[in-house]
């Protein structure tokens, strides 16, 4: 009898995390970072951009608001980023980025 290896393969996605330093208008969003999500789990890649586009805002406590964020997402943690609503972040997927681990 032969037996299998079955390798399971995981279809990362990738999100655009963006700040909107006037959220009541919500019309300049500024992109902070990539969360790669896979499952329950996500990762942040910070993304460079100029501070002064987040003015009050120091980026540093950007990037630490953005990891409680993803870190308080229940359940799937791409489909509870794209549900969120409200406040001073949204999220939106980067179409043809995702890749299998």
């Amino acid at each position: 009898m032969r037996a299998r290896v079955l390798r399971r393969v995981w279809f990362v996605r990738v999100l655009e995390a963006r700040f909107h330093p006037d959220s009541k208008s919500r019309q300049h969003a500024v992109v902070v970072g990539r969360v790669l999500c896979e499952g329950r789990t996500a990762r942040i890649e910070p993304v460079s951009f100029p501070p002064e586009m987040v003015k009050p805002f120091e980026p540093i406590k950007l990037l630490d608001e953005l990891e409680f964020v993803v870190g308080s997402a229940v359940g799937d943690t791409f489909h509870a980023l794209v549900a969120l609503r409200g406040g001073s972040w949204s999220f939106v997927e980067v179409p043809g980025v995702g890749r299998s681990t």
